[in-house]
């Protein structure tokens, strides 16, 4: 027998009995992590179904609302045609309305006139109507052919489809807001038909999405930061800002989509500003 053998033996069996020690240490944490992990996805699909329950929810409240909403116009167009917008409680309807704007106004001259030609006598304020029901009467054109007008936009920015008029309204928008947008100098009409012609390659469509999306991310991020989007809870009496809790409740359904808001405004340029418009409108329910 050697000296020193038995030592040696003995040192060999404690470095195994420390390995297999070392083994079961990462074998236990490793077991340990994947429990976690499958605890944190089931956690995840506890809230997503609950997420997604929600938005079901809100989904079929927002449907029950306008269905009770074009009921209401329903019923108050039929009660309108019926007495000319005149009949039985239109002292009051004025009353809490307040005063009746130039369509109204110029609709009650036309069933004034088509009853005088149709030999009925007019409407009195308060009384039903007499006489046959006549059928609405057609606004005239306007402007009148007679004035001989020129149209103000040609080409495609004219005609049936009228983008010239949409063309001022977002040079309007855009004149109103400069330091919100930062453009520099300010586009005029024909640099905004430019920029809708030339699409996704134009540089100023890109600014003016690009300098929207960002007030409209930071408007969902404050919104949702403030508690806006929480309905619950709320005392009668409690007046919301509607379009403060829209802004937060877009970005619970950002995240009930699944889609990354921070990777949003990380990634948002010149380039991707078509696809965070997308997104943001297939979370917004209008994509």
């Amino acid at each position: 027998k050697k000296p020193g053998g038995g030592g040696g033996g003995g040192g060999e069996r404690l470095k195994e009995e420390a390995r297999l020690a070392r083994e079961r240490e990462k074998e236990e944490a490793r077991r340990a992590k994947e429990a976690e992990k499958a605890r944190a996805a089931a956690e995840k699909e506890a809230r997503k179904a609950e997420q997604q329950r929600e938005k079901e929810r809100r989904a079929e409240e927002k449907k029950r609302e306008k269905e009770e909403k074009k009921k209401e116009k329903e019923a108050a167009k039929a009660a309108e045609k019926s007495t000319g917008g005149r009949g039985r409680g239109g002292a009051a309807h004025a009353v809490a309305e307040g005063p009746p704007d130039d369509e109204k106004l110029e609709m009650d001259k036309l069933v004034e006139e088509q009853r005088r030609a149709a030999g009925l006598p007019p409407l009195v304020e308060g009384a039903e109507p007499s006489g046959p029901e006549l059928p609405t009467p057609e606004r005239p054109e306007f402007p009148p052919a007679s004035l001989g007008l020129a149209p103000a936009f040609g080409g495609e920015l004219g005609g049936d489809v009228g983008l010239g008029g949409d063309m001022l309204l977002v040079a309007g928008f855009i004149h109103s807001f400069p330091e919100l947008l930062g453009l520099r100098p300010l586009p005029s009409v024909d640099d905004i038909a430019q920029a809708v012609y030339d699409g996704e390659d134009s540089m100023l469509l890109a600014s003016i999405h690009t300098a929207l999306l960002r007030t409209v991310l930071a408007d969902m991020e404050e919104a949702h930061a403030a508690g806006a989007h929480i309905t619950t809870g709320l005392g009668p009496g409690v007046s919301i800002d509607r379009g403060l809790q829209h802004a937060g409740l877009l970005l619970e359904e950002a995240w009930a989509w699944g889609y990354d808001v921070e990777s949003w405004r990380a990634h948002l340029n010149m380039l991707t500003w078509p696809e965070v418009l997308r997104e943001l409108a297939v979370a917004a329910t209008v994509g």
